[in-house]
């Protein structure tokens, strides 16, 4: 992703980890509120109070979705870049969980004349990142279900949480439910029950499913029709009467035929 797509770039890096091999920012927006053009413009849309810009949400968030990010990652940017500073580089790269990761500022380049002082030395980074993309194999990507066993804390074996990402070369961070939260363990202690997580665009719409795992157990076992995503998180089917339409968590749908 290059310049503002590569917020769009890091998304897909961070919430498709099981899929994504490789990721490359070149000249990439990471934070809209530090950019120069948006700082001086706070003292004209916050003329009575500029410290309410800071309490706005970052648009993107996209500092904030680094760490889920698992694949070999190349960070570029221009030292003398003018309308993304080179810093957000450093924050970039950083952030990001991947251990394989290399960062490349180009000394005298701004934002639209890297390829034109740096063209060679630019394909030949993209080059090797495509070589190692190629090779890469994750093991536990952000978004996997994973389940802890052969744990000495005998409360956390067998144990279902989702990975949030890598925590330095040998563990991986692991949000479980309450009470145990956010813990760090080894690989050799988590089992792999889900690789990437079910989202309401896996089921294609006119697909046969069944309900399980509800709370109503009347709608439990219950086959219907998809007609489509509601959100990200949720599935509308249309089941026989007395139920009717409804919007069903990914998790609690079978996909039993299309």
């Amino acid at each position: 992703g290059r310049s503002i797509g590569a917020t769009c770039a890091v998304h897909l890096a961070a919430k498709h980890a099981a899929e994504i091999h490789g990721l490359i920012v070149d000249s990439g927006l990471m934070s809209i509120k530090q950019l120069p053009m948006v700082k001086m413009m706070v003292p004209m849309v916050f003329p009575q109070n500029p410290q309410m810009f800071q309490m706005l949400p970052e648009p993107f968030d996209t500092l904030g979705k680094l760490a889920a990010v698992s694949c070999p990652a190349l960070v570029m940017h221009g030292d003398k870049d003018e309308i993304v500073p080179d810093d957000q580089a450093t924050q970039c790269h950083n952030g990001l969980g991947s251990l394989d990761k290399v960062i490349q500022v180009w000394p005298g380049a701004g934002h639209n004349d890297v390829l034109l002082n740096f063209g060679g030395p630019w394909k030949e980074a993209v080059k090797q990142l495509l070589e190692k993309a190629a090779a890469f194999e994750i093991t536990f990507p952000a978004g996997a279900l994973v389940e802890a066993h052969s744990l000495s804390a005998a409360e956390l074996n067998g144990a279902q949480g989702r990975v949030l990402g890598t925590q330095g070369a040998e563990r991986i961070c692991v949000e479980f439910p309450a009470p145990h939260g956010k813990k760090g363990l080894k690989p050799a202690n988590l089992k792999v029950l889900e690789l990437k997580p079910i989202t309401a665009y896996d089921f294609p719409v006119g697909a046969e499913v069944e309900a399980h795992s509800l709370s109503v157990e009347a709608l439990n076992g219950q086959r219907g029709r998809v007609l489509g995503p509601q959100g990200a998180e949720r599935v509308r089917v249309a089941f026989p009467e007395p139920h009717g339409e409804k919007a069903l968590k990914p998790g609690n749908l079978r996909l039993m035929g299309c």
